[in-house]
């Protein structure tokens, strides 16, 4: 067994397995420490807890066949600081924000601030550099219920010939209200331990009205603002107000090894969405949510007409996505441009859609969408595993006839562009509505879409529905691919089964090509 530690902490450290297994091995594996037995799983990602920080530590991981050893070293702190030293009660109905604030402002550069068992009731917390938050086993940082006890993030802050964009809501500026952890222009912060975050939404007013803003835009579970060098590790975090982690212009960011969790009828309830933002990693993650698990975005034209931020950089592995809108969504907020994007060995369960983009014109010239590579992907119950949507249209969104025409319309600076997608070694059954639609624009179509080693299998008795959202959805069940103002479209060894005739649709197809 290949196993390696991808990132070490000071009293934690997360371990994948290098393998072709996507998410899940076929075989339980066992770890040992100082050879008692401290669990036993599948998952390709695991993390260990409650470790001493600046030891040596070995670990022994065993299968029926074979035994792994590990060691590795956990990372210096300064000083540990336990939150009931400045009275925090953790009875979930005292009120610690005061105290949690300002123990978090107390943490010396490089020292940890530790929440013991307990639920501790809290508003927003605001994060500071240089610091780690711990929160161990059986401890809940729970969030308070009255928006009005909530302080609000202004969208963008002017004075004279500067500004500075604080906060957006859904690619827009706009005033949020602060999440319950909030972190502007922090950096070097960590969140870990196998603790739970509960944001409370489920007892509150969050999620109703949801599209209403009042007093000001929802907040996130977790969001970050110009910030860099943050990690995410291991913790549940559950019943957000609205996207459970929002990164907006960060760099160096990692979701590891969490369970974000809402109930699948929240509303805008995304898992993880990074918005203009570099180098953002995403692995182990377990994601059940009421929109789409991740959701990838660059603003609306404003912000990306003004800031030209593309989201760049993503790698998104051996995570488990399941119950929600999509799997990985890319847009519809992508007027800055998206790139270099990579989802590998990823499982997804009872989703409407597996992978998806989103766009439309009026998004801009830096509307930029290329260097985007699906592989080594399992899909089960996904009712259309594959979208690329060019006339994307929510329920709520008004109907304008220049968005939605079929009609080619002039090439100008609100058209955005789609390069290349890489679809490779997928395998999808119980599909149920399409195997996959790619519709680009009459004048700006998609320059290639290439689908390499793909197996897929209808569901025998599949209900029909709608496989992408425009102003004029069809319903259908059990079809197959449609290719729709695309230059160049790759087939190669690719398998449907059960799948109504023909198997491949095509309008406005300069080159298809089976290989």
């Amino acid at each position: 067994m290949k196993i390696k530690p991808i990132a070490i902490y000071s009293r934690s450290v997360t371990f994948e397995f290098v393998n072709n297994d996507i998410c899940f091995q076929e075989k339980e594996y066992s770890v040992y420490f100082n050879n008692e037995l401290k669990f036993s799983g599948k998952k390709n990602v695991f993390s260990l807890f409650g470790l001493k920080s600046n030891c040596t530590y070995t670990i022994s991981v065993r299968n029926i066949d074979e035994a792994t050893d590990v060691t590795f070293t956990t990372k210096p702190e300064t000083f540990i600081l336990n939150i009931l030293d400045f009275g925090a009660i953790g009875d979930g109905v005292f009120d610690n924000t005061s105290l949690i604030q300002m123990a978090i402002n107390c943490i010396p550069e490089g020292g940890t601030l530790y929440f013991p068992e307990g639920v501790y009731l809290s508003g927003p917390l605001f994060l500071k550099s240089n610091t780690t938050l711990y929160i161990s086993k059986n401890a809940t940082l729970l969030g308070k219920t009255n928006r009005n006890e909530y302080s609000i993030i202004p969208g963008k802050v002017i004075h004279g010939a500067n500004e500075y964009l604080l906060a957006s809501w859904e690619g827009v500026e706009g005033n949020c209200y602060a999440s319950l952890l909030t972190g502007i222009a922090v950096s070097n912060v960590n969140i870990c331990g196998n603790g739970t975050i509960d944001c409370n939404a489920h007892n509150s007013d969050w999620w109703i009205n949801h599209r209403q803003m009042r007093g000001a835009w929802r907040p996130n579970g977790i969001y970050l603002s110009h910030s860099k060098n943050i990690s995410i590790q291991g913790v549940k975090i559950c019943n957000t107000p609205s996207w459970n982690q929002h990164a907006f212009f960060c760099e160096n960011i990692s979701y590891l090894d969490l369970n974000l969790i809402s109930p699948i009828n929240a509303p805008t309830t995304d898992g993880i969405d990074p918005e203009c933002c570099n180098k953002v990693d995403i692995i182990g993650c377990n994601i059940c949510v009421g929109d789409d698990c991740i959701a990838i975005k660059s603003g609306k034209i404003e912000i990306g007409k003004k800031y030209k931020t593309p989201c760049k950089n993503i790698t998104i592995r051996n995570c488990y996505m399941y119950g929600g809108h999509a799997g990985l969504t890319l847009g519809s907020e992508m007027s800055g441009g998206i790139a270099d994007i990579k989802l590998s060995h990823c499982h997804f369960s009872g989703l409407i859609r597996g992978v998806r983009l989103k766009s439309m014109r009026g998004r801009g010239k830096d509307g930029i969408i290329d260097g985007i590579t699906f592989s080594n992907l399992y899909m089960n119950e996904v009712k259309t595993p594959f979208v690329v949507n060019m006339f994307y249209k929510a329920g709520s969104q008004e109907y304008k006839e220049e968005l939605y025409t079929r009609e080619p319309q002039p090439v100008t600076e609100l058209t955005p562009y789609l390069g290349s997608f890489v679809f490779e070694n997928i395998i999808a059954n119980d599909v149920e509505w399409q195997a996959g639609v790619f519709l680009g624009l009459p004048e700006a179509p998609i320059k290639e879409i290439k689908l390499v080693n793909i197996t897929l299998k209808m569901k025998e008795k599949a209900e029909p529905g709608i496989p992408i959202m425009t102003d004029n959805n069809e319903i259908v069940s059990q079809k197959g691919f449609a290719f729709e103002n695309v230059e160049h479209v790759i087939i190669e060894d690719v398998t449907m089964i059960d799948v109504n005739e023909p198997q491949f649709i095509t309008k406005n197809v300069d080159k298809f090509e089976r290989r």
